[in-house]
C-alpha cells in the first residue's frame, strides 16, 4: 500500500480493498473541457451517444482539450492505462478487442486468459452508456454493469510538452522532438497543464455457472451490502461511516457467522496501518503493514534537466510489515526500493526541446522503480525462526540502436530465493523488449554448498515480429488500445513449447509437437537420455 494509494472498486476496507470482480479503467474528470473531450468513461466519438458506446465502439478515450485554453491538451498516451478485467481472485488481465470473431461473434472482446466479453446496452444503476457481459474459460457468466467512480491522481505537465502520439519518426529509431514552447497567447492561463482523473469500474452484479446456479451482488451508493445465492445463502456487509470498522456476516438467525474488521492508523500521516480480523470463534489475525511511499518510486527524470536516457538514482528504503496468525505465528516481510530494467528498448523521446538531442522523456522506459521483497521470516512461540532471503541481479538496460546484434547486449535477469537450510533457487527471465519479455527461461536449484542439483530450461511458442506464424492461432489475438506497451507480448499467446530438466547428468524433455487453435497441446513427447 502507498501513501497515494487509491482503491478502484469503490469498496474500501480501511487501507485495504474488497476485490469485487469488475472491468476497470481510468477516466478524465477535468472541468472546462470541450464538447469533444471524454468525460468519465467515454471512448473516441463525435457525439455523446458514440462516446458512451464504450463496448460496441471499444477504443481509447479521445483527446482531452479545453474550451478557454488552447495551449492545454492531453492524448490518451499521456495519461491513460487501458482496460483491465479483474477476476474473483483479484487478478487483473488487459482487455482487448478480438482480431478473429469467427467463434462467438457477439463477444467482440477478450483477454489472453481466454475470457470473452460482449456488450450490454445499459448499466444497472442508471449511469449513462453501455456495460459488459463476460464468459469465463470454465463457462461461468458475469454481468459487469454497476458503474462507479473513485478518486485518482491528478497529472501535471508543461504546457509546451509533446505527446508521444504527436511526433514523427526520424533516423536512428529515435523520434524527433518538436516541443517548442508556444508564443504568448491570451488563452494561456498557467505555465502547466493539469488533468484531473477518476478510476471507473463496472462492478459485477450477477455470476452464473454453466449449470444455472447464480449469485447476485447488491450495492448501495456503490458499496457492496449483500450477496445472495440461488440456493438461499446470504452474505451481508456493513461499514462504519468513518471507514474504521466493517463486518461480513454469512447466513442469518442463530446460524449466522460474522467476521469483524477493525482498523486504526487509517490516515495519510501514519507510517503503519493496523488491521485486526476477528473470526466467528473470537480468534484474531493481526496485520501491521507499512506505508510504501509513492514518492520513493520517483526517478531522477524529474530533475531540473532530465534527458530521455537519464538513469534513476539508486538508494535503499527498507520497510517491514508483519502478519500474526491466531496461533501466534508471525510472518515478517521486508521490502526494499529496487531499480528494474529491460534491454533492446526502442529509443523514442518526447516532450523535449527542438534542437536538443536526447531531451524529454522516453515513450518506452527502460528503467523504473518498484518495491521488492528482500526477506521473509516466520517466528513465534515454539517455532524456530526461519528466514527466506531474496536477491536480484543488477538491472540490465539498453537501447535497441546501441546493440549491434541480437546477442551483443545482455538480456536476462535473475531472482534468487535462499531457503532457511541454505539451499537456493534461481529463476532467470528474459528482459528483452520483444516477444520473450518477462518469460521464465531457466530455473536452477542449488544445495546449501552451492552445488547445482537441477536445472529446467523453457522454450515458448512465440512469434517474432515480422516472422511467419507456424501456429494455428493468430499472431495477434487482439488490440488493448495502448500505444506505449510492448505490443509483441500483449495480445499474443505464448504457451510452453518445451521444458528440459537436467538432473544428475541426464536430460528429461517434455516437448509439445502440435497445438490446437486455442494454444492447447494436442501431441506431446516425453523422453530422456538413455541410462548410463
Amino acid at each position: 500500500m502507498g501513501e497515494d494509494w487509491h482503491e478502484t472498486s469503490g469498496n474500501e476496507f480501511g487501507f485495504w480493498e474488497l476485490e469485487i470482480p469488475r472491468i476497470k479503467t481510468i477516466s478524465a474528470f477535468s472541468p472546462g473541457v470541450s464538447i469533444y473531450s471524454p468525460v468519465g468513461w467515454q471512448v473516441i466519438g463525435g457525439t455523446t451517444a458514440e462516446k458512451n458506446a464504450r463496448c460496441t465502439r471499444f477504443d481509447a478515450p479521445g483527446r482531452v482539450t479545453f474550451i478557454n485554453d488552447q495551449a492545454r491538451g492531453w492524448n490518451a498516451a499521456d495519461w491513460w492505462s487501458g482496460y483491465q478485467l479483474v477476476d474473483d481472485s483479484g487478478n487483473s488481465q488487459p482487455l482487448m478487442s478480438r482480431t478473429d470473431t469467427t467463434v462467438r461473434p457477439d463477444l467482440k472482446l477478450m483477454t489472453t486468459a481466454n475470457w470473452l466479453v460482449g456488450c450490454l446496452a445499459t448499466t444497472s444503476n442508471g449511469q449513462a452508456g453501455e456495460a459488459f457481459y463476460a464468459l469465463a474459460p470454465d463457462g461461468t457468466k458475469y454481468w459487469f454493469d454497476h458503474l462507479i467512480y473513485t478518486q485518482a491522481d491528478t497529472l501535471q505537465k508543461p504546457l509546451w510538452s509533446n505527446s508521444p502520439l504527436g511526433m514523427a519518426a526520424s533516423s536512428g529509431n529515435t523520434l524527433a522532438v518538436s516541443g517548442k514552447k508556444p508564443g504568448p497567447t491570451p488563452q494561456i492561463i498557467a505555465d502547466t497543464d493539469q488533468l484531473e482523473r477518476q478510476y471507473a469500474s463496472l462492478l459485477v452484479t450477477r455470476v452464473e455457472d454453466r449449470f444455472g446456479n447464480w449469485v447476485t451482488y447488491h450495492y448501495t451508493a456503490g458499496k457492496l451490502d449483500s450477496i445472495d445465492a440461488s440456493d438461499g445463502r446470504h452474505v451481508g456487509l456493513t461499514f462504519n461511516t468513518s471507514g474504521g470498522t466493517a463486518t461480513i456476516t454469512v447466513g442469518s438467525g442463530p446460524t449466522a457467522r460474522s467476521w469483524g474488521y477493525a482498523y486504526n492508523g487509517v490516515t495519510h500521516l501514519t507510517t503503519t496501518h493496523q488491521l485486526t480480523v476477528t473470526r466467528p470463534d473470537g480468534s484474531t489475525w493481526q496485520y501491521s503493514l507499512p506505508v510504501l511511499p509513492a514518492s520513493a518510486l520517483k526517478t531522477s527524470l524529474e530533475s531540473p534537466s532530465p534527458t530521455c536516457s537519464s538513469q534513476p538514482e539508486d538508494w535503499d528504503l527498507f520497510v517491514d510489515g508483519t502478519i500474526t496468525s491466531p496461533a501466534g505465528a508471525t510472518l515478517t516481510l521486508r521490502v526494499n526500493r529496487k531499480r528494474f530494467a529491460r534491454s533492446y528498448v526502442p529509443k523514442q523521446c518526447w516532450g523535449g526541446e527542438s534542437g536538443t538531442p536526447d531531451s524529454g522523456y522516453p515513450v518506452y522506459p527502460k528503467e523504473w522503480y518498484a518495491f521488492a521483497v528482500v526477506s521473509r521470516t516466520i517466528s513465534g512461540s515454539g517455532l524456530s525462526t526461519a528466514i527466506w532471503n531474496y536477491s536480484y541481479s543488477a538491472p540490465v538496460s539498453s537501447w535497441y540502436q546501441d546493440c549491434a546484434t541480437p546477442t551483443s547486449c545482455a538480456s536476462t535477469v535473475w531472482t534468487d530465493v535462499t531457503d532457511p537450510d541454505g539451499s537456493r533457487r534461481r529463476s532467470i527471465f528474459s528482459n528483452k523488449f520483444n516477444e520473450t519479455e518477462n518469460k521464465l527461461l531457466r530455473e536452477e536449484v542449488y544445495s546449501p554448498s552451492s552445488q547445482l542439483l537441477r536445472a529446467t530450461d523453457y522454450a515458448y511458442a512465440t512469434v517474432a515480429a515480422g516472422a511467419t506464424n507456424p501456429y494455428p492461432w493468430p499472431t495477434r489475438l487482439g488490440n488493448d488500445k495502448q500505444t506505449r506497451t510492448n505490443s509483441q507480448t500483449s495480445g499474443q499467446w505464448a504457451p510452453v513449447r518445451q521444458a528440459i530438466i537436467t538432473q544428475q547428468g541426464r536430460a528429461f524433455a517434455n516437448t509439445v509437437n502440435s497445438f490446437d487453435a486455442y494454444a492447447r497441446p494436442t501431441n506431446v513427447t516425453k523422453n530422456s537420455a538413455s541410462s548410463p
